[in-house]
């Protein structure tokens, strides 16, 4: 009988969220069991908290309007000596369309071509012109009124660089789009 009140006193004593340790006490009266807890129970655990991402700065642009051009950040690409656009040209321009078409005001451009000084002067000039006039039936084809914009080009009339080196040759070939008239502001 001792031995199964034992075992209903220690269950008794114990709660269903603490650990106890039970053991019985000398006592002249009738048999006790002491309790003692061990440490409470450890607080719930909360899932942890999920940082939202963090958020990438934006690419920078990769053509701008700047006081009287339209500023391209990366090279109009073209084939080997020809004037057909290259398909990764086309991203760059659509930025230009987005800009003619966000900036009435912007009434006209020159879209200008410029090469090196490998060839003659006269495959230059009509290379320069070729590919100006490239650029703008692009984005005439995107949606630019074609009266907002004239080509021209230079050749290797207006280098930016020194002829002499790779570097120098591969900066003057360029196609720059220049601001000829704008409405001010009111």
């Amino acid at each position: 009988m001792r031995s199964s009140l034992f075992l209903v006193l220690v269950f008794g004593c114990a709660k269903p969220d603490q650990i106890k340790q039970c053991y019985p006490v000398a006592t002249w009266a009738a048999p006790v069991f002491n309790c003692e807890g061990g440490a409470p129970p450890p607080p719930p655990v909360e899932p942890p908290k999920e940082e939202p991402p963090k958020e990438e700065p934006p690419p920078p642009p990769v053509a701008e309007v700047k006081d009287e051009k339209i500023e391209l950040n990366e090279k109009v690409q073209f084939e080997f000596a020809k004037a057909e656009l290259l398909p990764q040209s086309k991203k760059l321009l659509d930025e230009v369309v987005k800009i003619m078409k966000d900036h009435p005001e912007i009434e006209r451009i020159r879209i200008e071509g410029h090469t090196d000084n490998d060839a003659s002067d006269g495959y230059n000039l009509k290379l320069s012109n070729n590919r100006a006039a490239a650029v703008r039936m692009y984005l005439e084809s995107q949606g630019v009124d074609g009266k907002r914009m004239e080509s021209k080009g230079f050749g290797e009339a207006k280098p930016i660089a020194d002829n002499k080196t790779d570097e120098g040759r591969e900066q003057n070939r360029r196609v720059e789009i220049h601001i000829v008239k704008r409405t001010k502001a009111k």
